[in-house]
């Protein structure tokens, strides 16, 4: 038995997931199918009986109301012939009649109307042929529910009949007791009894007949009602198959049933007992013939059920009540096979939809396993609509595809190591992160060593580079010592040509020094003229710059004036504007003034129709109140108010149209004066602007004139500085002529001195040529040293520079 549990256990836990969520989701829906099913049948139970029940009980409160007004509908028609005024006449002369019979006397003729014995025969006859048993056939005629119909006078005799009554007197039956209740009079319903002369059942009806004018009870009218109808009415109800409707009077007899060996037979007590409470209601209980059925119980209540005590029972038998239990079941039955077969299907679907990303998570992550980074074959697009999802699946697929990035993030880190790029950074993904903790410690380590190699190089590299710096340095020095001292030896030779040149160049100066001399006391004597020449100018100029002045505030006056005319005239065609506007919007009113009379008008014209109308109907009133006679008096009065109120209506609406004419022609004269009031104001708009444009001419020439002035009063200000500055020139260019004189005869002055400089200068260019030779030779043996140190230096850069090619294959 262990053996056969662990094999089981085994086997389950083979199972692939989608197997097991299938066979759960099976047992799922059908276990919650079958109790849905089962839940559903007993509250299928319960609502079928409940609604039968409520059903049956709705029926039989109307079924016996539909019976009891057939047969009050009855008692009603009996009550009407009752009132009607040649029967009563017919029962208070009967009573005047037979005022004087006696008891005995009652007795004697009841006896022999009994005994049919011929002293009776001429009453009899005088009864059938008088007027009222004629009209009692004829009502019989109308009412074929009545059987038989008669009348009695207040001592109970026989005054009216449509059949021969057994009996003459009446006095002593109970129906007639009941009816006449002491002389108070009440209606009367018997029980049903069948029928002998009809052969049907039938129920006797009792009214009694009131006196017109002392209201007292002066006889009784009696009809005999055919219920067969009703009978007929009952067996016309049906209920599903099996149900059917029966009848029972107050003593629990049945009065109606589909089993006419039942009828006026005694009702079982179980059922008579429902009718104990005052309620109608419903119960499962047996019916007549033992049948287990919902049975409904009903009577009437109030003033009908003191008069008629019927009571009603429906039912249905529980055997057909089962049977539309049973297809509701089978309904239910159906629907939830369906219902499981769209559960199952969609649990497959959900359980495809579910397993389908866990079988690509797990094809994902045996690729990882072997190193396929790149998950080559799969669907990275369907991969990635899971990555967005919410649920389980979706946590799957992120944590798969961040398996997946740091495993390429680890490789990305491998091969840029691989490649000599020490630079990257690995950072581990938590405390516990081993491989990113390990490859972060050897990229730390390599960075060192490298570090290490590079700075040697770099110190290597340097210590070269600065020997071969100076190993330059000192060669560059050394060239240029010995290009000066060339360019010394040049110069000396060069500069002792100059001074000889220098020296005849300087005797040519001197003359000519003399010549400016000369020519500069001329130029002072000029400038002299020019400078009082030009102060004369400088003063016309100032005066020319006050006339301007004076221009240009004349036109600034113009300008105000004009602009203030202009501003005038604006405000005057604004006021004119809203003068227009104002006239127009007057217009507007005034003409809907006369559109509002126009519908006043109109409306006058519809309160006229109306009162032309009111006149005729008046008129057509009071033909008909005349022909009425003395009961149509009063409406004739009536109308003739309404005739008179038509007639002043009319005249008033007459009065108000001419008013709304008077009104109507002064608003067209006003409408008028508006137009031509607001053509004039367009008038003086287009002279106001007129005006305007010739103001605006007006300003722009003035302030062209203003802008002229201040044009040319700007222009004499330029030429007064230009004038200023000339008399500054001119005496600038005095003073230099003056300076020139003065430097010329200071020039004269020193051209022995330099005569003299220029030969102290000839005997030290001797003594430097000398000394250049020593150097130059000095310069020759210190290059030869310089171009040895130049070659060891270049040897050392070398080797710095392979150690440095090597170590820049690594990228810190």
């Amino acid at each position: 038995m262990k053996k056969e549990n662990k094999t089981l256990k085994f086997r389950w836990s083979d199972w692939k997931i989608g197997t097991k969520f299938s066979i759960i989701i099976f047992l799922v829906v059908i276990f919650s199918i079958g109790a849905l099913v089962a839940v559903n049948y007993l509250l299928n139970v319960n609502q079928t009986t409940q609604q039968v029940g409520d059903q049956l009980e709705m029926l039989g409160d109307e079924v016996i109301l539909r019976a009891a007004d057939q047969v009050f509908g009855g008692l009603d028609v009996l009550e009407t012939l009752a009132r009607t005024p040649s029967l009563v006449d017919a029962v208070r002369q009967a009573n005047v009649e037979r005022v004087d019979l006696t008891e005995d006397d009652l007795a004697s003729m009841d006896k022999d109307w009994q005994d049919q014995k011929p002293e009776m025969e001429s009453t009899i006859q005088a009864i059938e042929s008088s007027e009222l048993t004629a009209y009692l056939k004829e009502f019989l005629a109308h009412n074929p529910e009545e059987v038989e119909v008669f009348v009695t006078d207040i001592k109970g005799l026989n005054i009216a009949m449509t059949d021969r009554t057994s009996d003459f007197l009446q006095s002593d039956e109970g129906w007639w007791k009941s009816t006449m209740a002491d002389g108070k009079g009440n209606s009367y319903i018997a029980p049903v009894e069948y029928d002998d002369s009809s052969k049907a059942y039938a129920m006797n009806l009792g009214v009694p007949i009131y006196d017109t004018e002392t209201k007292e009870v002066i006889g009784v009218l009696r009809g005999t009602l055919d219920v067969s109808l009703l009978f007929q009415t009952l067996s016309n109800v049906k209920i599903g198959e099996t149900g059917s409707a029966v009848l029972l009077d107050s003593d629990g007899n049945i009065l109606f049933s589909q089993n006419a060996d039942q009828i006026m037979q005694p009702a079982p007590q179980g059922l008579i007992d429902l009718f104990s409470s005052d309620k109608n209601g419903w119960t499962k209980t047996n019916d007549l013939d033992g049948n287990p059925a919902i049975l409904s119980y009903s009577k009437l209540s109030g003033d009908q059920g003191e008069k008629l005590s019927w009571r009603l029972l429906l039912d249905q038998d529980q055997a057909e009540i089962n049977m539309i239990i049973l297809r509701n079941l089978n309904f239910s039955v159906m629907a939830g096979i369906i219902a499981a077969i769209i559960g199952i299907f969609l649990g497959l679907l959900a359980v495809r939809l579910i397993v389908k990303p866990i079988q690509k998570i797990t094809e994902s992550i045996n690729l990882l396993a072997t190193g396929d980074l790149d998950m080559n074959g799969q669907d990275q697009a369907y991969l990635n609509r899971f990555r967005k999802q919410g649920d389980e699946v979706g946590g799957m697929y992120k944590a798969s595809f961040g398996l997946l990035d740091y495993l390429k993030e680890m490789v990305g880190v491998a091969q840029k190591v691989a490649k000599g790029d020490l630079a990257v950074e690995v950072q581990p993904r938590s405390d516990d992160d081993q491989l990113g903790m390990a490859f972060a410690e050897m990229i730390k380590d390599l960075r060192n060593l490298v570090k290490q190699v590079t700075d040697s190089a770099v110190e290597v590299e340097s210590a070269s580079a600065n020997l071969a710096d100076s190993a330059y340095q000192a060669g560059q020095a050394t060239n240029q010592i010995a290009t000066t001292v060339q360019q010394v030896a040049k110069g000396t030779g060069d500069q002792a040509s100059a001074i000889s040149n220098t020296a005849y160049s300087v005797e040519h100066m001197s003359k000519a020094i003399e010549g400016v001399a000369k020519g500069a006391e001329e130029q002072s004597r000029a400038i002299s003229r020019a400078s009082e020449i030009t102060t004369l100018i400088n003063s016309a100029i100032q005066q020319v710059a006050g006339n301007a002045e004076s221009v240009t505030r004349d036109s600034a006056v113009a300008t105000d004036a004009a602009r203030s005319g202009v501003e005038t005239v604006e405000e005057t065609l604004e006021g004119m504007q809203n003068i227009k506007t104002k006239v127009g919007a007057s217009a507007e009113k005034v003409q809907e003034m006369g559109k509002r009379s126009e519908e006043i008008g109109a409306i006058l014209e519809t309160i006229e129709d109306i009162a032309s109308q009111t006149n005729l109907l008046a008129l057509n009133a009071a033909i008909e109140a005349a022909r009425a006679g003395e009961h149509g008096k009063g409406f004739a009065i009536v109308a003739d108010e309404v005739r008179k109120l038509a007639e002043r209506s009319s005249q008033a609406t007459k009065e108000i149209g001419g008013l709304i004419s008077g009104i109507q022609s002064t608003v067209a004269e006003a409408v008028n004066a508006m137009e031509e009031g607001s053509k004039e104001v367009e008038l003086g708009v287009v002279s106001a602007n007129k005006a305007g444009t010739a103001l605006y001419e007006i300003l722009s020439a003035a302030e062209a004139v203003k802008g002229q002035a201040m044009q040319a009063g700007e222009a004499a200000e330029k030429m007064n500085a230009f004038a200023s500055d000339l008399v500054s020139a001119v005496e600038s260019v005095s003073a230099i002529v003056e300076e020139n004189t003065a430097s010329t005869e200071e020039m004269a002055v020193n051209t022995s001195e330099v005569n003299m400089a220029f030969e102290n200068i000839a005997s030290v260019s001797e003594e430097n040529s000398a000394a250049i030779e020593e150097v130059s030779a000095s310069t020759e043996e210190m290059s030869a040293q310089v171009q040895e140190v130049t070659a060891s230096a270049q040897s050392l850069s070398d080797m710095a520079q392979s150690l440095k090619t090597v170590v820049s294959q690594f990228r810190l």
